[in-house]
């Protein structure tokens, strides 16, 4: 089997029930599938599964990586070693406090026949359900994936755990960790502030903000909403500002001077929407010289995109040493300058 216990999402979803008829020289073999939701699952089964969730999640955003891994599917230990999970959980876990951790919904994926490798499973009220999700599953009888969703200082995250029955007990086969809502915003607000900016010309605005919407409708590599594949396909018919066309990095010609992006996005602080803007310099030659320059960036940043104050608070400028052992960051407050 090739899964991957991805660690670092988000869904809805209802009921659906296909069934899948193929011809013998078919490369999928028949089955019959049934997803249910929440209150549509027995007591018995959905606790069972909330349960197993919950205490992964305990574990892994609370440090615990030694138990988090005993939580895990021989396939799901199989993907990453020991050493891998206690970095990943290290890093998890400096991201919190994590505050109110609570199961969001519960799905369980019943399969009758079939081989590897099975098509995905569409969860919704309908087949055109705006809330449908597709879900990769195993030919066993019963599998569950949870949402497990949780709060820090800045953001929302959701914890999207899928469980197969193991040894007598549920085993997390993956599970995948992403922000659902940067400062409060979720995806589609993000969505709705990206075709307002659109609408006004400010394209620059309006690519950061569709692509901060794409980062906070991930679910990981076993699950996607139809909401994420809407929006995919609305950012690819979108019209990219040249200063990010491409992969990067990006040269960005301001005024006089080249300045070379290495990456670029959008954080959430305090409620607020900022740019953080990533740069390797070409030269260190004292701390006092990068930040001169680090200052230089920013304000020709401002002065080339004095739009982007419509759209967010505060510019991150991250300048990093040309061997990227170090560096530092500059803030600028839009109304109050440099912190």
């Amino acid at each position: 089997m090739q899964t991957k216990n991805v660690i670092m999402v988000a869904i809805l979803a209802a009921t659906g029930l296909f069934i899948i008829s193929r011809p013998a020289e078919a490369s999928v073999a028949a089955y019959a599938a049934t997803c249910l939701v929440d209150q549509e699952i027995s007591a018995t089964d959905q606790a069972a599964a909330d349960s197993a969730a919950i205490n992964l999640a305990q574990n892994f955003m609370g440090g615990n990586s030694d138990q988090l891994r005993a939580e895990m599917s021989k396939d799901g230990q199989s993907d990453q070693t020991a050493a891998d999970i206690a970095k990943i959980v290290q890093a998890v876990e400096a991201m919190g406090p994590f505050e109110n951790i609570h199961v969001l919904h519960t799905y369980l994926i019943q399969v009758t026949g079939g081989a590897n490798p099975m098509p995905p499973m569409v969860c919704g009220k309908s087949l055109i359900d705006p809330d449908r999700v597709e879900f990769r599953m195993l030919p066993i009888p019963k599998q569950f994936y949870v949402e497990i969703t949780g709060h820090t200082i800045n953001n929302d995250w959701s914890l999207f755990v899928w469980l197969i029955p193991e040894g007598g007990a549920l085993k997390a086969q993956s599970f995948s960790l992403n922000p659902s809502a940067i400062s409060g915003r979720s995806s589609q607000d993000l969505t709705k502030l990206a075709s307002y900016q659109n609408s006004q010309g400010n394209s620059l605005n309006a690519v950061l903000l569709y692509k901060a919407a794409v980062s906070v409708s991930e679910c990981g590599p076993n699950a996607e909403p139809f909401s994420k594949q809407e929006l995919d396909k609305s950012l690819a018919a979108f019209s990219v500002p040249q200063e990010v066309a491409g992969k990067p990095p990006y040269v960005w010609h301001l005024g006089d001077q080249n300045f070379e992006i290495q990456n670029l996005g959008v954080i959430g602080v305090q409620g607020e929407l900022g740019v953080v803007l990533d740069r390797r310099l070409d030269a260190w030659p004292s701390d006092d010289v990068a930040e001169q320059n680090n200052r230089d960036f920013v304000v020709s940043v401002m002065k080339a995109y004095p739009q982007l104050a419509q759209s967010f608070s505060f510019i991150v400028a991250k300048a990093f040493k040309p061997n990227e052992s170090g560096g530092f960051s500059t803030v600028y407050v839009f109304g109050k300058g440099f912190e």
